[in-house]
């Protein structure tokens, strides 16, 4: 039996634009990233629009596609990433914590994934 290593993850709260199923567009928040994925903050529609059966997680719902703007560095963030909704998290009323694992990145995607994950290690430093 193979032992999964968790990725370390590094806070940060940046503006997200995700595209869901059926096109949709919504503007998320950042709560931590990793190389294998990151964490949103949503709002109660767009949470509906990334589990569509209710809160079931079904590896049949499509996946998003991702971009993160980092603050202080326009080049970064700027490529869309694609991932697939592992979790939904509800936090309050209004609030939910989406956790996204990338699919399968290509080497430019998997650099510029790096990008941002030293952006937010750097930034936790200040």
């Amino acid at each position: 039996m193979s032992e999964q290593r968790l990725a370390p993850r590094f806070f940060c709260r940046w503006p997200v634009e995700v595209v869901g199923p059926e096109d949709r567009r919504f503007h998320a928040q950042a709560a931590d990233i990793s190389v294998t994925g990151i964490a949103m903050l949503v709002d109660r529609a767009a949470a509906a629009c990334l589990a569509p059966s209710g809160g079931l997680l079904s590896p049949r719902v499509p996946p998003v596609s991702i971009a993160v703007q980092a603050p202080g560095n326009p080049g970064v963030g700027s490529r869309r990433l694609k991932g697939r909704v592992r979790h939904i998290r509800r936090l309050s009323q209004e609030q939910y914590l989406v956790g996204i694992k990338f699919i399968e990145p290509d080497a430019s995607h998997g650099v510029e994934i790096k990008a941002l994950v030293e952006q937010a290690m750097r930034s936790m430093g200040r």
